[in-house]
């Protein structure tokens, strides 16, 4: 990544000499934080770049799937790019391919792996220009290269022809799929109501964001725009030359770190306190969500609604 750069930055191998100190990774746990030298040692400097889904930000920096600031804006953490998308997630059939023939007004291929995904592939939108797959049997680290470069390839293919392309959040708020829908230059629609999206594009002139709640009326919302669809995917495309290209990771990475430093208002001294909280809350997350969940299938059975189907999935339409 640093090979990219403009050579506005350069690396130092003494921690001590360094202005700012990048730990590439997740922290998964409060154990594992309070093990971290830099941040015990050079807490005030050090910084974190992490593609982690369940987001605890221990230390301050970029969490690519990081959500929207709440009440207290600590202004500690923004979202970004995945910079896996360019190495060991990278799919080589995701480019530009402009002028391709659109006849599908959106498609979404994926895991279910949340709630507004295995609602989008239980919906029985019953039409010739929807292609919504499961593919969660396949697995990108497990199965053969053949398997998965035949995958990747109708992965890319079905985004080629699509007016949109559904963004939905994944386990973490945010998916590396905005990403590639950007790069090739189709329309991307959002359906992330948590996710903080990165700073620099102008995201309304060509993103569509509909709410979770609202996946059901895809078609209708969707085909009012039709019209724009090109012009959005192109504007999509501008906007990741500009911002994610895999040349402006390194540079663009620095300079959000810096804002993030200049921008923060609480001590990594006191921050630091509050650790065993984050802990706390990181593991009852999941807990209250499985709680919420119940009671609105309880109130839906109260109410007389049938829960939908858990395996219908749209068929192909070519």
């Amino acid at each position: 990544m640093h090979e990219r750069s403009s050579g506005k930055h350069s690396l130092v191998a003494d921690p001590a000499l360094a202005e700012m100190i990048l730990l590439v990774g997740d922290l998964t746990s409060l154990k594992e934080a309070k093990r971290n030298v830099f941040l015990r040692d050079y807490r005030e400097k050090t910084m974190v770049y992490s593609e982690i889904d369940a987001v605890v930000p221990y230390g301050p920096g970029v969490y690519c799937s990081g959500a929207k600031a709440n009440l207290l804006n600590l202004r500690r953490t923004r979202s970004d790019v995945y910079v896996s998308r360019y190495v060991s997630s990278e799919n080589s059939y995701i480019r530009h391919r402009h002028g391709e023939p659109k006849n599908l007004l959106f498609s979404f291929m994926g895991r279910r792996g949340c709630r507004v995904r295995a609602r989008l592939i239980d919906e029985p939108y019953n039409r010739s220009d929807v292609f919504v797959r499961d593919t969660t049997a396949y697995r990108h680290w497990g199965d053969s290269e053949v398997d998965r470069e035949r995958a990747q390839r109708d992965y890319a293919d079905i985004l080629a022809r699509s007016h949109f392309a559904l963004c939905p959040r994944g386990a973490g708020f945010g998916s590396i799929r905005l990403f590639e829908v950007m790069e090739m230059g189709v329309a991307p629609v959002l359906l992330a109501d948590r996710y903080a999206l990165p700073v620099g594009p102008d995201w309304d002139s060509f993103l569509l964001r509909i709410a979770e709640k609202d996946y059901a009326r895809l078609p209708e919302v969707l085909e009012r725009h039709v019209a724009e669809s090109a012009e959005r995917g192109q504007r999509a495309r501008s906007a990741w030359e500009e911002f994610f290209a895999p040349e402006k990771v390194f540079d663009r990475l620095i300079e959000q770190l810096t804002e993030i430093r200049r921008e923060m208002w609480l001590p990594e001294t006191v921050y630091q306190r509050f650790w065993p909280w984050l802990q706390i809350r990181a593991e009852l997350r999941p807990w209250v969500s499985s709680q919420a969940r119940r009671g609105q299938l309880q109130l839906r059975r109260m109410l007389g609604y049938k829960t939908p189907p858990s395996g219908w999935v749209n068929s192909d339409p070519r």
